[in-house]
């Protein structure tokens, strides 16, 4: 393996497939309507999606989406033990529908299936030690447009660098 001072680059990859592999579509009137997967900041195009899970984003343009921090275990030089926060939304909007349960349900369907995924494979691949969700906080709004769910939640990582 290739020497790294951060697996923050290979994990942030594989959990934008984990998300992509595991989220479901949505069905509407019979049609599968799939999730947006984005890292970081969802693009103006990505911007119509009903459905979003963003990796690495926390909502607010220019506020951190990764904190890390690297430690090296007493009497070792090599490896750096890492232990980082990736930031991530998952959002749903059903269009012009007021209710919020929907939205809200679908939301966190769309974190289980990623939780789901992780617990499957914590390593994610052995890109890193181990992962987990570990916070999250909802906010719900009603805006002209219907209601919307958004859940901000933390996967937790534990890894190793690979030393020089």
């Amino acid at each position: 393996m290739e020497p790294t001072i951060s697996t923050v680059p290979a994990c942030l990859r594989a959990l934008v497939a984990a998300a992509e592999r595991a989220v479901p579509p949505r069905i509407v009137r019979g049609r599968e309507v799939p999730v947006t997967v984005v890292l970081g900041q969802p693009n103006v195009g990505q911007m119509d999606s009903d459905e979003m899970v963003l990796i690495a984003f926390t909502g607010e343009p220019g506020d951190p989406g990764v904190t890390s921090n690297r430690t090296q275990p007493q009497g070792v030089t090599a490896p750096d033990r890492e232990s980082y926060d990736v930031i991530c939304l998952a959002t749903s909007w059903h269009g012009h529908d007021d209710q919020p349960l929907p939205v809200l349900d679908r939301t966190y369907e769309m974190v289980n299936a990623l939780a789901a995924e992780l617990a499957a494979d914590g390593t994610l691949g052995g890109v890193v030690g181990r992962t987990r969700i570990s916070t999250d906080q909802l906010v719900q709004v009603q805006t002209e447009q219907g209601a919307v769910a958004l859940l901000r939640f933390t996967v937790h990582v534990e890894a190793f660098t690979r030393a020089y």
